[in-house]
């Protein structure tokens, strides 16, 4: 991971914290993916997609992060390598449960991911 990847990130953290609507929820027609996302959160997933920074492996990662995703100091002992996997665990959970993504957004997770890799530099 590069220094501007993560310069990158912590925009997108910025981003995040300033956002007034990270996304809305369809109400009508009821549709199987209710959450619509913003700009933000598209453009994050966009950008970590086309940087390699959704790692396949992310699964590798679901069980400690489940366990400990709410505990700030967890994240303090990860390589960069987990870190990234605890990234890609967010995004792609999204393709199966529909507003992980912001719902881990709004409790400052990804936040918290991306300060730890910062730290991790």
């Amino acid at each position: 991971m590069t220094l501007k990847q993560i310069e990158t990130l912590k925009e997108f953290a910025e981003l995040f914290n300033r956002a007034k609507q990270l996304y809305s929820l369809q109400s009508e027609p009821l549709t199987i993916m209710p959450y619509k996302y913003g700009k933000e959160i598209g453009s994050f997933i966009e950008y970590c997609s086309h940087n390699n920074l959704v790692l396949v492996n992310y699964h590798e990662i679901e069980s400690e992060f489940t366990k400990n995703y709410q505990d700030p100091s967890w994240y303090t002992q990860l390589t960069e390598n987990q870190l990234l996997q605890c990234l890609s665990y967010c995004i792609r959970r999204d393709r199966f449960v529909d507003g992980f993504l912001a719902a881990r957004i709004e409790d400052e997770t990804v936040n918290k991911v991306i300060d730890a890799l910062a730290k991790n530099r």
